[in-house]
């Protein structure tokens, strides 16, 4: 992708964001400026980076344990940097689903982009992730991974260089935030339900092909799971 290609997709993507990033401040808004728990009742807020580092090591979360290590370097305190972390985080949540849009839909519309982001980042089951707001960057950056990771092995041309780049995506992903394979598996379905309603015209030679070329495109992403259970 050129610079020419990428404005042209900035500009046409520009008012879609626009609106759910609208939409998102305003559910996100007390979140923004105070922790939505009490900081004093939950001595895991205040844990030293070396125990974050220690625990994420633990449970198999190494890119996570990096993410804290480099916080550590630069002074982005946990709970101090809530407020940032949010803000980080609700724009780049956005763009993930857009990727994950972009990955499903051919011809990605605006009102297709809209709709899809809106849901997916107004989704109750995503209220958790901005109520620990001290690891709410750190977690969009896991499902912004997995995003790439499903438009990366189901929309890139069939190349070693973007099948390195989905390994690398998923790696990312998991080893950030396991819960993020569950979203790989659906953004899999979701591709796979797109492209079958539309070719229920096609011949049943044509489905054969398109079958084959989904389940190569998916083996790549199911041979890293078993590193992570």
């Amino acid at each position: 992708m050129n610079a020419s290609t990428a404005r042209t997709i900035a500009r046409q993507f520009a008012a879609p964001f626009s609106a759910v990033l609208a939409l998102n401040i305003v559910a996100r808004g007390q979140a923004l400026f105070a922790p939505m728990y009490s900081i004093d009742s939950y001595d895991v807020a205040r844990k030293s980076f070396g125990g974050e580092i220690a625990y994420s090591l633990g449970d198999g979360r190494f890119i996570r344990a990096a993410l804290w290590w480099l916080q550590a370097q630069i002074g982005f305190l946990p709970i101090e940097s809530m407020s940032a972390s949010i803000c980080l985080a609700i724009p780049l949540f956005i763009i993930a689903g857009f990727v994950f849009a972009a990955a499903i839909f051919d011809d990605l519309k605006q009102a297709e982009a809209f709709a899809f982001a809106a849901l997916f980042t107004l989704h109750p089951f995503a209220t958790e992730y901005f109520y620990y707001g001290e690891v709410t960057f750190a977690t969009i950056l896991a499902f912004l991974s997995a995003a790439l990771a499903i438009w990366s092995a189901y929309r890139a041309p069939q190349s070693l260089v973007w099948r390195c780049a989905t390994v690398a995506a998923v790696v990312l992903a998991l080893g950030n935030y396991q819960i993020v394979i569950g979203h790989i598996a659906a953004g899999g379905l979701l591709v796979l339900v797109a492209r079958m309603c539309a070719g229920r015209s096609a011949s049943g030679l044509d489905c054969y092909a398109f079958l084959g070329d989904f389940s190569r495109r998916t083996a790549v992403l199911r041979s890293i799971w078993p590193a992570w259970f």
